[in-house]
């Protein structure tokens, strides 16, 4: 079942009516990960909207008035492992390459290719 899509295409057309009926057949199915998703997409989309006569009615509702949205980031940011700073070593690798890393290279114009490549790296790095 494609809970999510259906919202989705409801939101779209502008179908505010069927926002009830696919959070409580959501809710038949006791997919409670789906309808945390479902009410997030609501809060994205700004939809006035309030979870009636449901169990987790207090949570859902601040899921859609956006009220833990941080928390949910920092979650996510844990999850994917991008809480601490990375260096363009950690990122790149450059210690498995052939090449041997950044300032390695014997010739000349080496160091050049290798300091132009330490410097997009930490700027790539450094960006995001």
């Amino acid at each position: 079942k494609q809970y999510f899509d259906a919202l989705r295409v409801a939101l779209r057309t502008g179908n505010d009516e069927a926002i009830p009926s696919l959070l409580s057949l959501c809710s038949d199915d006791g997919d409670k990960l789906m309808k945390k998703q479902m009410c997030l997409l609501l809060a994205r989309q700004r939809v006035n909207f309030e979870v009636e006569d449901d169990d987790d009615e207090e949570e859902l509702n601040e899921l859609i008035g956006n009220e833990k949205l941080s928390e949910e980031f920092l979650k996510v940011a844990q999850d994917l492992d991008v809480m601490d700073p990375k260096t363009p070593e950690d990122i790149y690798k450059s210690h498995l390459a052939e090449t041997g890393g950044f300032s390695r290279r014997r010739d000349a114009g080496g160091a050049v290719v290798d300091s132009a490549r330490a410097n997009l790296a930490s700027t790539y790095v450094n960006a995001f």
